[in-house]
């Protein structure tokens, strides 16, 4: 009952652009893809909020979530991690598919191992999928276009290219 109150939390942070970060809404008991990804996370209850990755997880619903939220931004911003870079770009094609062409540069000078999320998401649900105040989700999980363990040599990269389509997701639910 209170996931409403994270997601407009969250979604207030990311509106403000004080923080340069995306993020996904995991709505599981619609999706099958977020089921499998909350499966892969601990979860503590209903909200939880998991922070890049993981490195920081937060179980949510209250009035104080935002500076919360902000908080633990500004903790995943602060922490060391690999010199890698991600370059994703997305271009709608139209007929429900998307062409998603994703780089990642190791600039480490040892191999990087490591797993990539690459997530298709809408930017307020079409499938009718709302919070329990009645307002759409915002950046649910779809499908991925990409979930896979990556491997990249120092000073090399990996890339990965596909074209979505809408119309072979199946959500589990009877939709496509």
């Amino acid at each position: 009952s209170n996931c409403h109150v994270a997601r407009e939390a969250l979604h207030k942070v990311y509106t403000s652009n004080d923080y340069p970060f995306y993020y996904v809404t995991l709505v599981d008991f619609v999706d099958t893809a977020a089921i499998d990804r909350i499966d892969e996370y601990n979860l503590y209850g209903y909200p939880t909020v998991w922070f890049d990755g993981g490195y920081r997880v937060t179980v949510g619903g209250l009035p104080e979530d935002e500076a919360y939220y902000r908080q633990d931004l500004t903790d995943c911003g602060a922490r060391a991690v690999p010199n890698i870079d991600v370059n994703l770009t997305a271009t709608w094609l139209g007929n429900a598919q998307i062409d998603i062409d994703v780089k990642v540069l190791n600039y480490e000078s040892s191999s990087y191992n490591g797993h990539i999320h690459v997530y298709v998401t809408e930017v307020e649900s079409t499938m009718g999928w709302n919070d329990t105040v009645g307002h759409p989700y915002t950046f649910p999980l779809l499908d991925y276009a990409f979930n896979q363990d990556i491997s990249i040599a120092s000073s090399s990269a990996w890339t990965g290219s596909l074209i979505w389509d809408g119309h072979d997701h199946y959500d589990g639910q009877g939709n496509d």
